[in-house]
This record gives structure tokens, sequence and C-alpha cells, in this order.
């Protein structure tokens, strides 16, 4: 199919009133004080021009400079589709703004992401991707991957969750949905096992899995490169979002540091969304964020646990502080799990 042209105009609305009243006043000068002429042009139609009889011509024969009319804009739907994806950014969330300060009692949900394949599976990129083609080699490995705008190499930077990770975060959506909390919003990081896992999590909480926000400043900063999937190749996934805050430049992000960045970002996210959030990140995040709400100086030297996937803690809004909420969801445990997640080593009264 041929490329669409959308023709865009844009032209002011007139001020009826304005206008009314210029009418009736220049109805009886109209006679003495304006000749109109026409001018031909070969190439354009007949254009109607107004003259002050008392304007002196300027010499040489040439009308005054006309007034440069406002150009239409043209916008190819074909270039839009098959422009750089990693470049495109939705910016359909008109939420951004700040909005109200967080409430008493208010619930986040903090989730770190499922399994990934490169967690499962070290060296699965190697043996399953060949010449920019993916072939499955094993039961828990991806049916298919879609095509990426950097080809299939990115997803040994940015790999998808596993089968059986898939399944698991269902699991923990459903024990999120069963804790009678209404939850209003599932805000996930940019990264790809983030955003596949806040997929599950919204289709059961909010009952809609494109109920879902990137918030591409909330970034695991363990991950390297930020080459992260685009809205459109989501599409591919099935999953439909809503992304905002993107960073400014990769070198502002790199100049910062890298916890120091995720607990500003996370603080402004508190004042910046309504209601009950569920957030999904990685696992260095997932660190600094619970360092931030309910950690002190003594946790900051404390030696914690490797958090494993799926790891979920659901934090209250205090009056002065946020706190642990008095229902937390069972812990998801696998055979990699070596020591269960305790949020104690977090928290201090």
């Amino acid at each position: 199919m041929g490329a669409e042209i959308t023709h865009l105009e844009y032209t002011p609305e007139p001020d009826l009133h304005r206008s009314h009243g210029r009418e009736s006043q220049a109805q009886g000068n109209r006679g003495a004080n304006v000749e109109h002429h026409y001018v031909h042009n070969s190439n354009e139609h007949c254009s109607l021009r107004r003259m002050n009889n008392t304007q002196s011509r300027p010499s040489g024969g040439r009308s005054p400079p006309r007034q440069q009319q406002q150009q239409p804009k043209y916008y190819n739907i074909e270039d839009i589709v098959n422009s750089d994806m990693d470049t495109m950014v939705d910016v359909t969330d008109k939420e951004s703004s700040l909005i109200n300060s967080p409430s008493v009692g208010r619930k986040i949900a903090v989730v770190r992401h499922a399994e990934s394949m490169n967690e499962a599976f070290p060296q699965w990129h190697s043996s399953c991707v060949n010449q920019d083609h993916y072939t499955a080699k094993d039961l828990n490995h991806p049916i298919k991957l879609p095509h990426r705008s950097k080809g299939l190499m990115i997803y040994d930077i940015d790999p998808p969750l596993t089968q059986l990770a898939t399944s698991a975060s269902n699991i923990v959506a459903k024990a999120l949905f069963n804790t009678s909390i209404k939850w209003d919003r599932v805000i996930s990081a940019p990264e790809l096992a983030s955003v596949q896992t806040a997929a599950a999590i919204a289709l059961v909480t909010t009952g809609d899995k494109a109920f879902i926000t990137i918030d591409e400043t909330l970034y695991d900063f363990r991950h390297g490169k930020i080459d992260f999937v685009t809205p459109m190749e989501l599409m591919k996934f099935d999953i439909t979002v809503k992304v905002c805050n993107p960073p400014r430049s990769k070198e502002d992000c790199e100049r910062k540091s890298s916890a120091t960045r995720v607990l500003g970002e996370f603080e402004r996210m508190e004042h910046q969304y309504l209601g009950n959030l569920i957030i999904v990140v990685g696992p260095a995040t997932f660190d600094a964020v619970l360092q931030r709400l309910i950690g002190n100086e003594k946790t900051k030297m404390k030696k914690r646990p490797v958090i494993s996937p799926l790891t979920c803690v659901i934090l209250e809004k205090g009056a002065e502080s946020w706190k642990l909420h008095n229902k937390q969801i069972l812990p998801i445990t696998t055979s990699k799990t070596i020591i269960p997640f305790d949020p104690a080593s977090f928290y201090s009264k």
C-alpha cells in the first residue's frame, strides 16, 4: 500500500464580533477609499487585493511585498512507520505534571521483575540466535521473538521472560488482586522483562493490560545501555503502553550517580501519580527504592541477600514516612531461591 499523506492546515478562527464591527464601519468608506485590483497569474487563481487611494504605488511598477502566508504541514505516514523506532516515544500520557502530594494511607507495591532468559539460561542467545534467526531450544524458552529495529542481537542486552516466568507473574498478580487493595495504575521500568511482568500483573489487577505506564527514568542502572523496547515493538508482544519521562540523554544518565538518580526519580514519581501503584523494576532499582522508602543510615551498610525474581513488598504511606503494609503477599520460591527475601533487612522502626 502506498504512503498516506495527511494534509493539516491550521487556520485561526475569525473573531465574529470584531469582523462584524469592521464591516459596518467600512461600508460607508468602501467606495471612496478602497479600490479593487485583480491580478492574474498563469499558475494561480485570481486574487483580490485592496489598496488605499491616498498611498502612492512604489517606483518601478512593483507592488508592495505581500505577507508570507503560513504553509500547511504535511505528514508522511510511511516515513513515520519506517523511521527508527528507538527514537520514537509515545507521549500520549498527559499526566506527567506534578499533581498532588501522596496522601496518608496510599499503597505502593514494589515488584522485582520475573526471571529473564539471561538469568535462567546465561548462554541462550549464542545457542538460539543465528544470523538474526531465533530457534527455541527448550520448552521454557519463548516460542518466538519478534524482530526489533536493531535486530535480534538486542535481546542479549534486553532479554525477554521465560515461559515459566510469565506463568509465575500471573500467580503474583492474583495474589496482589486478592489483597482487596484497589490498584489504580501499573508502572514499569523500560526493560523488556519488567514490561512483560507488568503486563501480566496489570491484566489481573486492573483488568486491562493496556493500563501500563513505562517510566524510562526507572531503568535498572546495571542495564548498561539505554536501548529499550519501543511502544511499536511492544505491540508485537500484544502489549500496549504509555511512555513518559524519557531520559534527556544517555550522557546525562551516565554522569549521574546510579543510586542517587533512582532515588530522585522515585521521589518525583510519588507526587506525579495518584492512587495505589504497582511498580515493576529490576533488582538494583528494587534495592534502591526499598532503601529510600523504609531504610535508614544503618541499613545502607547491611549486606542483603540477592533479590529473587518476583519479590514483592507492599508499602503504605504513614503520617511522616512509608512503612510496611500490614498485609503482605506470600513469597514465591523456586529451586534457585537460596535465601527468601526478608523486608526486615531494609526496615527499621
